[in-house]
């Protein structure tokens, strides 16, 4: 069963996504990742690779056209990246003339809720979401794109101090744009240490953290390749995204809380699709709400031990097997169905 994977590259969380599955794909599937853009990162594509998965560069739609002519199932990786959409203004699954019979299926790794979804995806098989938030087709199903860390340890810290930790997109685009101004005001009501930022700082954010009234408060430590290590040494998880980010399956929460780091995060559906309150973590309704949730992990610690191992609990109920299963069935029954058509 040949698998065609579309994708404009494989960073981010679609190639850890990716990634994570890979090994646990049944025998019987060929898969093959045809992008549209040479990598940068390289670490998701050889972690593919190595486990027995193609990676090809796509250099115009005919050659998308020659690699579909030759696959039993296409497989489009959306998130709304310009390049793909120029692709699919004159070709396949929106011009479908310009292919052979080939069954389609789209795992839409946005929300759809603030950003209309292409009118395209409704002339593809199958429709895959990687969150229940998204407001799924007739002929659409939920598959998890978000995978947790394979640690079963002690949540407990040794050193008698309470880590705040942010790891993630440090961008205003996706991180809320009064992160910076909330850390001052934790500071300001309860003694910390300094708050870790962990991803690559956009210019605007830097700024912003220049800015602080206490800026010694946040130690912004730039883009780490070691995500697990940098997260073991946290005990609270400030993840507060801004109001109507694009996200789903927020693997860096799912990390987080595989570890036992408790998270706090603003009341997203994204987000409150993952967190249970009071639960396996505390979801906050303003950026005030979660400084007062931050606060209350820090001085109740026997709450924070309770959430940290519901966090780490419900974590590993996430599995990248599962979804590779997942996959592998629909892929099957696709095919099945289109034999039968013919």
């Amino acid at each position: 069963m040949k698998i065609l994977h579309l994708a404009v590259h494989l960073g981010g969380g679609v190639g850890k996504a990716h990634a994570a599955m890979a090994p646990y794909m049944p025998a019987d599937v060929e898969q093959t990742f045809l992008l549209l853009q040479e990598p940068i990162d390289r670490r998701y594509v050889d972690e593919i690779m190595a486990a027995g998965a193609k990676v090809a560069i796509a250099g115009s739609a005919r050659d998308v056209e020659a690699f579909a002519e030759v696959a039993d199932v296409l497989q489009v990786e959306y998130w709304g990246h310009p390049v793909l959409e120029d692709l699919f203004r004159g070709v396949a699954p929106a011009g479908r003339e310009n292919y052979r019979r080939l069954p389609i299926a789209c795992w839409c790794h946005v929300s759809g809720l603030h950003s209309p979804l292409p009118a395209w995806m409704a002339r593809c098989d199958r429709f895959v979401a990687t969150s229940e938030i998204t407001p799924l087709p007739l002929f659409g199903r939920v598959i998890n794109s978000g995978f947790g860390f394979d640690w079963t340890g002690s949540t407990e810290r040794t050193d008698g101090f309470c880590h705040v930790l942010y790891l993630g997109t440090v961008d205003f685009k996706k991180m809320h744009p009064d992160f910076f101004a909330a850390v001052d005001h934790l500071a300001d009501l309860t003694p910390i240490g300094h708050v870790g930022v962990c991803g690559r700082a956009s210019a605007e954010a830097m700024q912003a953290a220049a800015g602080m009234r206490r800026p010694e408060k946040v130690r912004l430590r730039g883009y780490t390749s070691s995500p697990r290590v940098v997260m073991m040494s946290g005990d609270i998880f400030f993840y507060p995204l801004r109001r109507g980010h694009y996200g789903t399956g927020e693997n860096a929460l799912i990390e987080a809380m595989s570890l036992g780091l408790v998270p706090v995060v603003l009341d997203n559906p994204a987000e409150a699709s993952i967190v249970e309150d009071g639960e396996t973590g505390i979801i906050a309704f303003s950026m005030s709400a979660a400084v007062r949730g931050v606060m209350r992990l820090i001085n109740e610690p026997d709450l924070r031990r309770r959430l940290s191992r519901n966090a780490a609990a419900f974590a590993r109920t996430r599995s990248p097997y599962t979804s590779a299963k997942q996959f592998a069935d629909l892929w099957r029954s696709m095919v099945a169905k289109e034999r039968a058509v013919a």
